[in-house]
């Protein structure tokens, strides 16, 4: 089993801009230097999370609905002997409990 490498921030930095600059995909780019596209993808992608998570920006911004701007649902529900029940609109979990039990 192969020991895995230590890389410096030096030669990170160089195979980050040696990827965008070879247009190439990061797959494509890992195999051919001969380092694990995960940690290209690390070296590309994990500063930003970190540094969003420092400056206190949220990952996932809070969605608010209106009643009047919900999506129109439907849900089918496959049951044996080939019956179906197709449920339209806003339907709580506890309606859907009461048609299975």
């Amino acid at each position: 089993m192969e020991a895995v490498k230590a890389y410096t921030k030096e030669e990170r930095e160089y195979h980050v801009q040696q990827w965008r600059d070879s247009g190439k995909s990061q797959k494509s780019y890992s195999w051919e230097a001969g380092i694990p596209v995960l940690s290209l993808h690390y070296w590309i992608y994990g500063k930003k999370k970190k540094a969003r998570q420092k400056s206190g920006i949220p990952a996932f911004a809070p969605l608010q609905v209106k009643e009047d701007e919900a999506p129109h649902l439907e849900i089918t529900l496959e049951l044996p002997r080939g019956i179906r029940i197709i449920l339209q609109g806003q339907v709580s979990a506890e309606y859907i409990k009461s048609l299975l039990g």
